[in-house]
């Protein structure tokens, strides 16, 4: 049986390792399902060219269920442009599982 090559043993491992990488940097969103609360800020992270320094805070439930917040990332230069609002929808059956949205909101309000 052949081994695996390194380079997808590595890239694997990288895979693994950038899992919720993001911070919260004040203690909001502490009673919310962590469950929700993880997928949604990795979905959010994602949107950015460096998921892993990511930060938020202000993390809460909105009207209609949408989970907001702010979020501040880092730009190609590698400088954080500053914390920005956020929300993802509520999930619902009927549009399954709705992207992250950046920019203010009456949901948020």
């Amino acid at each position: 049986m052949a081994r695996p090559p390194l380079t997808f043993l590595a890239a694997s491992v990288a895979l693994i390792s950038t899992a919720a990488a993001y911070e919260i940097v004040d203690k909001s969103g502490t009673e919310i399902d962590a469950a929700l609360l993880g997928a949604t800020l990795a979905d959010v992270a994602d949107l950015f060219v460096d998921p892993e320094a990511v930060q938020f805070r202000r993390i809460r439930i909105g009207k209609e269920g949408a989970l907001c917040g702010e979020v501040n990332a880092k730009n190609r230069l590698g400088g954080y442009v500053g914390f920005e609002p956020f929300y993802k929808p509520r999930f619902n059956e009927a549009l399954a599982v709705p992207p992250p949205v950046l920019g203010i909101t009456v949901r948020c309000r």
